[in-house]
């Protein structure tokens, strides 16, 4: 178990914080935080708010009793992680746009590979809705979107059984072998939830993180636990990806902000983009009013990869950070509790987790017709739009600890430093 004792139901909403008993609704509750506009009905099947049971129904392929589906998730034999592609290239362009209406200075982004993954509300064909214990894995699976692409793991990723197109559980269902050969140039895939469970798993049966494991009595498949940043650690080491765990014990900063987690991820790109991530600028110097600026600021563009960043409760992903004109910085996240909104998640691919492409079929409501014109951003609205995706330091320090999973580019691990990264150490920033 990491400090934040992630094998524990929360005790409070994530999107709200506000507390809830047993008695709770939850996915309804979290339904109600987010709006019902931004999220598909939920299954017509009862909830028994007496239900404790931690475990996860898998459904077999040939159950002829199929769960209701939610409308954006297209149901397959293979369980594939679905996400939105394309959302941090609409995204820059807001940001551009809010560097021209002076609000802010400048900005930097991650790779664009990165999916945006949220957690489901509704049945699958493979079990019940993870969206009120889910945002550990949907952050894992956003993280390993983009790093899947780095040609220094692609050879050991493209080899691991879970990584190919039918996985172990696949395999039992359809009472097949699972397959062990993967072309080359064909997309390595996302694993899925029971994926990362077995991955995990079968770590831990090889000395990785002890103490984590006991927490989890070394059981993790099929059941619905809070995992945390020790465990996104474990997943990707095992893999023999360099994975670090940096820990943010106390506010660093003036009442209780934390200016040493901001200051960490605004250094790690700067010292980074001279390196491996290529940083590309794309400057922004005339106001909407048309007048001329005193400075030319910027949206950098980078091939960094996302980061993992973990408080008591909930996780979400930084795909980068910006700098308002008064100097104030404001994280960019991708959070899997919330929704892309329909303005922009109209104008993005949506991309399966076998897919490598990004010239995707744009999504459309139930209600678009093909006569209809392609939708467009519309960039007056981007303080709006922006929102969702801006966590300001005054917000962070609602909380007194964090804890942020990074992962650095190759050489793959080497058995030596595989082994001595079994015991899990972070750097801690105070």
């Amino acid at each position: 178990m990491d400090q934040f004792g992630f094998d524990q139901p929360i005790p409070y909403c994530p999107v709200c914080n506000q507390p809830w008993d047993e008695a709770t609704n939850k996915e309804a509750h979290v339904s109600a935080c987010l709006g019902e506009d931004h999220i598909p009905p939920f299954p017509a099947a009862p909830h028994n708010a007496s239900d404790t049971s931690d475990e996860i129904e898998i459904l077999p392929s040939s159950t002829t009793t199929k769960p209701k589906q939610n409308p954006s998730i297209k149901p397959t034999s293979k369980s594939q992680v679905n996400g939105v592609a394309n959302l941090l290239i609409h995204i820059e362009k807001l940001l551009v746009q809010s560097i021209s209406d002076g609000r802010i200075r400048s900005a930097v982004v991650c790779n664009p590979d990165v999916l945006y993954i949220r957690t489901s509300s509704s049945l699958t064909d493979r079990g019940a809705s993870d969206l009120t214990w889910g945002c550990g894995y949907r952050n894992i699976q956003m993280l390993f979107s983009a790093v899947r692409h780095l040609e220094a793991y692609r050879q050991a990723l493209t080899s691991h059984p879970e990584l190919n197109s039918q996985s172990p559980l696949q395999a039992e269902l359809s009472n097949k072998r699972p397959s062990t050969s993967h072309n080359v140039g064909d997309p390595i895939e996302i694993p899925s939830i029971q994926s990362w469970q077995r991955i995990i798993e079968e770590a831990w049966k090889k000395g990785f993180d002890t103490p984590g494991a006991d927490s989890f009595s070394h059981k993790l498949v099929g059941k619905k636990k809070w995992i945390g940043t020790t465990e996104a650690y474990v997943a990707f080491t095992s893999l023999r990806i360099r994975a670090r765990v940096i820990d943010f014990p106390n506010p660093t900063g003036p009442k209780g902000t934390h200016l040493g987690l901001t200051n960490w991820v605004r250094g790690a790109h700067q010292s980074l983009q001279s390196s491996y991530f290529n940083g590309t600028s794309v400057s922004s110097n005339t106001p909407a009013n048309g007048s001329a600026s005193g400075h030319v600021s910027s949206i950098i563009n980078t091939d960094k990869m996302p980061l993992y960043l973990q408080h008591a409760g909930h996780s979400r992903t930084i795909v980068g950070f910006e700098t308002d004109t008064q100097g104030n910085e404001n994280l960019l996240i991708f959070d899997p509790a919330k929704a892309v909104p329909t303005a922009l998640k109209s104008l993005c691919g949506f991309m399966t987790s076998r897919s490598n492409l990004f010239s995707l079929k744009r999504l459309k409501s139930s209600n678009d017709s093909s006569q209809n014109p392609e939708p467009i951003l519309d960039l007056s609205q981007h303080s709006k739009l922006l929102a969702p995706f801006r966590v300001s330091i005054k917000s962070l320090s609602r909380r007194d600890q964090y804890q942020i999973l990074c992962v650095d580019n190759g050489p793959l691990l080497s058995p030596s430093e595989l082994e001595s990264r079994k015991v899990i150490v972070s750097t801690r920033i105070e």
